[in-house]
C-alpha cells in the first residue's frame, strides 16, 4: 500500500540524507519513524494512564518500591 504525502523540500533532503547514512530508502526511513512514534505514544499513554490510577488510590511514587518488595514477599509464601 502506498501513500503520498507532500513535506517541505527542505525536509525531503534531510529525511534522503539520513535515510542514506541508515542505508535504508526515504519510504523505509520514514516508516520506521512513523512506527517509533506510534510505540513511544504507546508507552506514554501507558504510563500516564499509571500515574492517573496511581493518584486515584492515593500512592506516590516513593510507596512504589515498598508496594514491590510488599507483592513480591506475598508471592514467596
Amino acid at each position: 500500500m502506498g501513500t503520498q504525502v507532500e513535506l517541505p523540500e527542505s525536509l525531503v533532503r534531510e529525511i534522503e540524507a539520513r535515510a542514506a547514512a541508515e542505508q535504508l530508502t526515504p519510504g523505509q526511513f520514514i516508516q520506521r519513524l512513523v512506527e517509533k512514534h506510534l510505540e513511544n505514544k504507546s508507552w506514554h499513554e501507558l504510563i500516564e494512564k499509571g500515574l492517573r490510577q496511581s493518584q486515584a488510590l492515593g500512592y506516590s511514587e516513593d510507596d512504589v518500591e515498598r508496594l514491590i518488595h510488599a507483592h513480591r514477599a506475598e508471592k514467596r509464601q
